[in-house]
């Protein structure tokens, strides 16, 4: 992942949000090498859009529409 960022110029941040906590490990790893990506849990989704640096007035929309693609994949919210 790392590599690839890299040979691409990318030079943002990355969140990865995901309830596997070896997933989760792992980009911690990564992240010893590239302090830009980090992981965080799924009731960590707020941090993590504060993180990306993603403007105060647009939180509410993002929170919205990761709801409507929640329910649209049969995603339990009470996983949040």
């Amino acid at each position: 992942m790392n590599d690839l960022l890299e040979a691409n110029g990318f030079k943002g941040k990355v969140s990865v949000v995901t309830l596997n906590r070896l997933v989760r490990g792992i980009v911690t790893a990564l992240s010893w090498f590239n302090p830009n990506v980090k992981a965080f849990t799924t009731v960590q989704i707020p941090a993590a859009i504060e993180y990306l640096e993603i403007p105060k007035d647009h939180h509410e929309r993002l929170m919205a529409e990761i709801k409507r693609l929640r329910d649209k994949v049969g995603i339990s919210s009470a996983m949040t």
